[in-house]
């Protein structure tokens, strides 16, 4: 497992944010939120931009929308092999969203998907 390039202990809080569960993207650590409110995964472009990611970013025109209800247009999606503890590694889609509040965002499809 590589460590984390950002001094993330697992649980601690991303930009003050909520906190997060850890798991591997890719086979990089990274705190993730958990949204039973959201309904997609969302992943920052930071994050997608800093592990040399991009390549893999399928650029669309899609948005999505925030809880304050206004339409955020996405930079693309990205199929990121995603680890949780002990379960076996999964492919999963990602909406490649421009944001600091967070490295990613598991949503509902997922927990349905993946329960």
């Amino acid at each position: 497992m590589t460590p984390p390039q950002d001094g993330h202990d697992g649980y601690s809080h991303v930009d003050n944010g909520p906190p997060g569960i850890l798991v591997e993207l890719e086979g990089v650590e990274r705190s993730v939120i958990i949204d039973t409110g959201a309904d997609i995964n969302v992943i920052s472009k930071k994050i997608v931009d800093s592990q040399g990611w991009t390549k893999f970013t399928q650029k669309t025109n899609e948005q999505i929308m925030g809880v304050n209800g206004q339409a955020t247009e996405t930079e693309g999606t990205i199929k990121l092999q995603i680890t949780i503890d002990r379960w076996k590694p999964k492919k999963v889609k990602f909406f490649v969203l421009d944001t600091n509040e967070f490295h990613a965002l598991l949503g509902t499809r997922f927990l349905k998907k993946y329960e």
